[in-house]
């Protein structure tokens, strides 16, 4: 009787004569895929980036190939390519968009490299460029490398760490000099987030009153907002949660997380769901069939982020007097509402959230051991979220619950109002439980009623 090894000999099937057992073989086995599996594939490896992302890398190596070409002629006859029609067909390993050039990125001159550099951290008006600038020219070196299969050696990749860390030490000795172009974003501070909030609410522009206070809430980047759906919306026991898809760090959205955000009862200027309840009502219509809270209908994404950003400067230029009272009027922009909510949750009182739950709400890492072993918490998120809304943590006010009904939806009077406020919403995303975050807006329309008909009679 055969043995069993020599049976499954007996069955394998052959492929050209040779068994398909052989990893090399079937490594090397050409098989045309069928278009619609390729196509297929196409498609899911071009998420492994950004297309903006990958588009900003093209531009670069597009200017190093120039260099080179201008240069060092004699180098760029073998180190630069000339890109044929069929290099610019959009597909994986291309993305080429509009150049013209590309690197031959196998055996590149580090040296050369080093070259381009040493010019580009100049800018036009003899100040230094950022670290980050200069070292997305590597990084867009990299990706070339990789979309073209090509593995760069140690040599070039160490040779670069040092020239990108002896840059840092350069920069900051020209920092000293005033040589560099600072472009850091002042936080802003409490008192002039309720400002702008007040002075958005006072020009009747309720589309950059609910941004910028989810933004302050969130703890956000302006782009993490302005993606934001009904569905990314929960209501809590006296929040509601506010869960993005994905975060700059992590595009697969593994790692995001709830954040807890609430009303403040006492000042209608800074409350979440007064903000939130107000933009909804006023054309709630247009969300029928549609999800996107802020990108209208249409739009791009980013769309939203940019209005609100050209919104939000748009104040600092109006009450730029105001402004210089509080932060630098030219480090004054959308980021530093981020920095001052941060600021603000662990700096306004001695007894500040912890900081893992700061960390979470911001989305930040803080570094693979900590992210390993501290985890998300909902007792620090809900506690960081009650500050964040201006609540104080230390009155006895603090743990003062969102206004709300002692009755729901069942109440004809109730569910009259939440048709007349917010019909369209109800009857397209009824699905994603957004009836309880519309039952808590309305509830503090009606405790800020008269804040609110104060404007409206203005």
């Amino acid at each position: 009787m055969p043995s069993r090894s020599r049976q499954a000999e007996q069955q394998r099937l052959l492929v050209n004569g040779q068994q398909t057992n052989d990893p090399a073989l079937l490594e090397a086995e050409e098989v045309n895929l069928h278009p619609e599996h390729r196509d297929g594939i196409h498609e899911t490896e071009n998420h492994k980036r950004k297309v903006e992302t990958m588009q900003g890398y093209r531009r670069r190596i597009e200017r190093i190939c120039e260099f080179f070409i201008g240069h060092y002629p004699e180098y760029a006859v073998s180190g630069v390519r000339l890109l044929t029609d069929d290099d610019k067909i959009e597909g994986p390993n291309q993305h080429h968009y509009n150049n013209t050039y590309d690197l031959v990125y196998q055996g590149i001159n580090l040296n050369l490299v080093k070259a381009f550099l040493s010019e580009a951290k100049k800018k036009e008006n003899g100040k230094f460029s950022s670290h980050e600038h200069i070292r997305k020219y590597h990084d867009a070196i990299l990706f070339g490398a990789e979309e073209a299969g090509v593995v760069l050696g140690e040599s070039y990749r160490s040779g670069m760490d040092i020239f990108l860390n002896s840059y840092k030490k350069e920069l900051a000795k020209q920092r000293q000099k005033g040589n560099v172009d600072e472009q850091e974003s002042d936080p802003i501070s409490f008192s002039l987030y309720r400002l702008l909030c007040q002075w958005f609410l006072k020009t009747g522009n309720i589309f950059g009153w609910l941004f910028l206070v989810m933004q302050w809430n969130c703890m956000a980047r302006s782009i993490s907002i302005d993606c934001l759906g009904f569905h990314n919306l929960k209501a809590g026991l006296d929040s509601i949660k506010v869960k993005y898809d994905t975060n700059k760090s992590d595009r697969t959205g593994e790692s995001c997380t709830e954040k807890n955000c609430y009303a403040n009862p006492f000042d209608g200027f800074i409350c979440f769901f007064l903000a939130m309840g107000c933009y909804f009502s006023i054309q709630p219509q247009q969300y029928e069939n549609r999800d996107p809270i802020f990108i209208r209908a249409g739009a791009k994404e980013g769309s939203a982020s940019k209005r609100y950003c050209n919104a939000l400067a748009d104040l600092f230029r109006k009450h730029l007097e105001i402004i210089k009272h509080h932060l630098r009027p030219d480090h004054a922009d959308s980021h530093g509402i981020r920095k001052g909510s941060a600021t603000h949750a662990t700096s306004c009182t001695t007894c500040p959230p912890p900081l893992p739950s700061v960390a979470f709400r911001g989305e930040w890492s803080m570094g693979k051991i900590f992210d390993t072993y501290f985890h998300f918490g909902i007792v620090g998120d809900c506690y960081l979220g009650r500050i964040l809304a201006g609540l104080d943590p230390n009155s006895e006010t603090f743990a003062q619950v969102p206004p709300h009904f002692t009755c729901g939806p069942e109440n004809v009077h109730v569910q009259r109002a939440m048709d007349l406020c917010f019909g369209g919403i109800l009857t397209s995303h009824d699905a994603h439980g957004i009836r309880g975050v519309l039952l808590l807006c309305l509830a503090s329309m009606v405790h800020h009623s008269e804040f609110l008909k104060s404007f409206v009679r203005r």
